[in-house]
């Protein structure tokens, strides 16, 4: 005499489990994508963040100006302007030799995301040995490129300060 636990499955009992599995997996791909959008956003928002605070931190502790530039290659400052989702690297820029000055190289892709300074942070922050930046102030905004994903601003003032605006538009 065979017990019913040893008959296994019938087709039709595994075809609808797998129709059961794949409906749940269809929906929680598109919260699984939006979930790493926005760790993707929130790890270049620390990371930038930080590149910021070693700068201003470091212009004042060797009283010289410490630049913080969009670079794509790691060794000197990008020409193109918006090109932060590259990398970006930290330097003092009372040197002549960048190769020499350079204190930390971010060198990041994020090519799923655009970082984009407005009018005075396309291309640079410089830091003043006060701690100041060498212009009014700006802001990165850094979003998906799927629009529909909410962005981070980080504005920076003239003092070297920053805060971080969340839930932003992005277009």
């Amino acid at each position: 005499m065979v017990s019913k636990l040893s008959m296994g499955f019938t087709l039709i009992e595994t075809l609808v489990s797998l129709v059961i599995i794949s409906i749940i997996v269809t929906m929680s791909v598109p919260s699984f994508s939006h979930l790493w959008s926005r760790s993707q956003i929130d790890t270049v928002v620390d990371e930038f963040s930080n590149a910021l605070y070693l700068a201003r931190s470091e212009a004042i502790k060797r009283a010289a100006r410490v630049t913080l530039c969009a670079s794509s290659d790691g060794s000197r400052c990008a020409e193109t302007e918006n090109s932060w989702h590259h990398g970006w690297l930290v330097f003092v820029d009372t040197q002549i030799d960048l190769e020499d000055s350079a204190i930390r190289v971010y060198q990041a892709n994020h090519s799923q995301l655009t970082l984009i300074g407005n009018r005075y942070l396309t291309k640079k922050i410089t830091f003043l040995a006060t701690g100041r930046i060498t212009v009014l102030g700006g802001t990165i905004q850094v979003c998906s490129q799927d629009s529909s994903q909410k962005g981070k601003n980080i504005v920076l003032i003239a003092t070297g300060r920053f805060r971080i605006d969340t839930d932003i538009s992005c277009e």
